[in-house]
């Protein structure tokens, strides 16, 4: 048996009926529409139930929860469940004080989150303060971004001739205060009364304060480069450190009536280091009998990195995307004129002769590169003429050409009049420059470098070499690969 009582109390609009089932104890709620639920309810008998979704009837805030409820489809029995309060939210940005930082809501309530003190860092001379004024310093809450200020006393005369006494001093030491366009300038900096700071060298007024390079040790790297444009060029080096800044320039006088000249060693117009100079001595020329007025140059300047060939094209810029894998070893190739037919000097016979053939001395090079690229043309024998499998190929990547094509730009000038260099101009540049530790030649790994100089008094499918590891010197033949260091005179 049922005992049935309704509760006529309105809730949400609803009928509650509460039954009691005979021997149980407690009461069972359901919640009805009108009494015509309840009659259909007592005849059918209970429901298995088939909610809905969910709806929202009151949404929650940042302090009070919601309602949701849904309604089961067969019955329409309809349960309710409470939605959790959302709580607060508040804004990225930090708002602040002189003391503190914190986030303010951003759902109108008046609370805050994550409130604390500043961490402020060092403070920092933004204002040097002088006799006549005060100076300023501030520091900033590495948290928020807030910054405080103070002022700085002005100095007294006793101040004032204690800071001249500790401030850097800084000299600027240039290699050339007059040169040409193109000429390369070397400013060295000598800096004292300071460590521990940070530096830059700067052309015009053009600072950059996201440049300053950082010295620990109080030395400064030298500044390296050259002006194609004739005029007054004022290079300044900037020292930084707390806050304060301190400067010292130097004026260079670029003009094409500039006297400048070049020293063994030094970098060249275009980029590479001088490894001779024929007026080194006096007028009367060098030792080896050479003088700039006869024979319309005065110095050698090697490449300033070994030929390598990136996509098909050679090049001498290391700087270049590829170049660390291009082809650095070159094939020096034969001259015959036909594919089994003798190897021959580039006058056409089987015999050398120094009136024209290729020479050994220095300010033969240039020479050499015509004569090899005027014999073997576009392409020479990649083999000698006794390899009857291979002896047709023929190849246009060969050292000569690829020196006597060379193009490479520095400081917007092309330079093209590059040459593969004699036994002898070879020899300079590995006492003159590589054992100096100059120039960036290969002194392990494949250290041998092509000259420009058949193998004289031997055979013509021979060349001269040298390696750059130990010095040596000696012929080679042809079909082998070594190391291409251009050079050119000027």
């Amino acid at each position: 048996y049922v005992t049935i009582g309704v509760n006529l109390a309105d809730k949400y609009g609803k009928l509650l009926l509460s039954l009691y089932d005979v021997g149980q104890a407690g009461a069972k709620t359901r919640v009805f529409d009108d009494l015509d639920e309840v009659i259909k309810w007592l005849i059918d008998g209970e429901c298995t139930h088939n909610y809905g979704d969910w709806s929202i009837i009151k949404d929650p805030t940042c302090t009070e929860p919601g309602i949701k409820q849904r309604t089961c489809s067969s019955c329409g029995d309809v349960q309710q469940e409470l939605i959790a309060a959302t709580g607060h939210t508040f804004f990225d940005d930090w708002t602040s004080n002189s003391t503190h930082h914190w986030h303010d809501a951003n759902c109108g309530h008046d609370v805050v989150s994550d409130k604390s003190e500043h961490t402020f860092g060092d403070w920092i001379v933004r204002t040097e303060a002088t006799a006549q004024a005060e100076g300023l310093e501030y520091r900033t809450c590495s948290v928020c971004g807030y910054e405080e200020t103070r002022s700085i006393p002005r100095k007294s005369a006793v101040d004032i001739e204690d800071d001249i006494a500790k401030n850097p001093k800084i000299v600027l030491t240039s290699s050339h205060s007059a040169v040409q366009p193109g000429k390369s300038v070397t400013i060295s900096a000598n800096v004292d009364n300071i460590t521990g700071f940070e530096y830059q060298w700067v052309v015009g007024n053009d600072i950059d304060f996201s440049a300053f390079r950082t010295s620990t040790d109080g030395t400064v790297a030298n500044f390296s480069s050259s002006f194609n444009s004739e005029g007054s060029y004022y290079i300044s080096l900037y020292i930084r450190k707390d806050g304060l800044i301190w400067s010292e320039s130097i004026e260079i006088s670029v003009s094409m009536a500039s006297t400048s000249t070049y020293t063994v060693g030094e970098i060249g117009p275009s980029g590479g280091y001088i490894f001779y100079d024929c007026d080194a001595d006096n007028d009367t020329g060098n030792a080896d009998g050479l003088k700039s007025s006869e024979c319309g140059w005065r110095y050698l300047e090697s490449a300033p990195s070994d030929l390598r060939i990136v996509n098909g094209t050679p090049t001498v810029d290391s700087t270049l995307s590829g170049y660390s894998n291009g082809t650095y070893e070159i094939y020096y190739g034969y001259y015959r004129t036909s594919a089994s037919g003798n190897e021959l000097y580039v006058n056409g016979t089987t015999t050398y002769n120094s009136l024209n053939c290729t020479g050994t001395a220095i300010g033969t090079g240039k020479k050499n590169t015509e004569l090899l690229v005027g014999a073997m043309g576009e392409s020479a024998y990649k083999y000698d003429s006794t390899d009857s499998d291979n002896n047709s190929e023929k190849i246009s990547d060969y050292a000569a050409r690829l020196c006597d094509i060379l193009e490479y730009t520095k400081d917007g000038v092309k330079y093209d009049d590059w040459f593969l260099p004699s036994m002898d101009e070879l020899n300079l540049m590995y006492t003159s420059l590589h054992e100096q530790g100059l120039g960036g030649f290969e002194g392990s790994s494949v250290p041998w470098y092509w000259s420009s100089s058949e193998g004289n008094h031997y055979y013509a499918y021979y060349a001269w070499k040298q390696s750059f590891y130990s010095g040596n010197q000696s012929w080679s033949y042809r079909v082998y690969c070594n190391r291409v260091r251009p050079v050119r005179a000027f």
